[in-house]
């Protein structure tokens, strides 16, 4: 381990408290229905740090994984660029989700919610099919394992969209960014054949955090429990995601 882990680690943990102590800010304000003004003003000061928190950890992500890739030689250039890029389109995609949910005007958070989610998009599409061409040239895998991996990450990701309640409005970007999660999802069974560890678990494990949020957002009949926990395993998911992507080059 080494000073970038604990410096990750850190951030991370932090992170962990102010989105949960947010989360349940928020609950409390709401049920009050705003009559206890000290919780409310908890509530705004924990969200301006979340604002700039959440895509800072992704950015920070960016930084450590380009300083191992480049600095260190940690990673073939290929992924060190793939990574790096990737984490920055998060920290990019962050920056707007965070700002929907700031927003007051109804127009400008719907606009930077569904801009949020396209980046997001593209980071899902991109680290996927990017993970994949490296797997299959330059690692390689025989042709029927991998129509295999193909057939389960379509599968799963057909799954995941019937257990969602999709309208008219959303069925598009949800579409999409099933699409995207699958493709991420191919990839990082490709890598688990090929005793790829650390990116299988980035593919595999993205999955199915991206389906815990649509569960909680969108879910049709979620599982009991689900929403008072979805967030902190969401966030376990995601962090762990990132750690691995630092180890991965280092």
């Amino acid at each position: 381990m080494t000073i970038y882990h604990l410096i990750f680690i850190f951030v991370a943990l932090f992170a962990v408290y102010v989105q949960t102590k947010s989360y349940a800010l928020q609950e409390a304000s709401q049920a009050l229905k705003g009559t206890r003004l000290h919780i409310e003003v908890e509530y705004q000061r924990l969200r301006r740090v979340r604002r700039g928190l959440s895509p800072g950890i992704a950015a920070l992500t960016a930084l450590i994984v380009a300083i191992g890739s480049f600095l260190y030689g940690g990673a073939p250039p290929f992924l060190g660029f793939l990574l790096t890029g990737v984490w920055v389109l998060a920290a990019v995609g962050d920056f707007f989700v965070e700002s929907s949910y700031a927003a007051t005007d109804p127009a400008r958070k719907q606009r930077d919610y569904i801009l949020g989610m396209l980046i997001f998009i593209l980071f899902t599409l991109g680290l996927g099919i990017g993970l994949a061409v490296y797997i299959l040239s330059a690692v390689g895998v025989g042709i029927t394992p991998a129509v295999i991996a193909a057939a389960a990450a379509v599968l799963l990701g057909v799954l995941a969209y019937l257990t969602l309640n999709v309208t008219p409005d959303t069925r598009l970007i949800i579409l999409l960014y099933t699409v995207s999660v699958s493709v991420l999802l191919w990839s990082g069974l490709l890598a688990a054949l090929t005793d790829n560890w650390h990116l299988a678990y980035i593919g595999i494990a993205y999955f199915f955090s991206d389906w815990l949020v649509g569960l909680r957002d969108f879910g049709k009949n979620p599982p009991p429990g689900l929403k008072e926990n979805a967030l902190i395993l969401i966030l376990m998911l995601y962090y762990t995601i990132m750690l691995v992507s630092i180890d991965f080059v280092f």
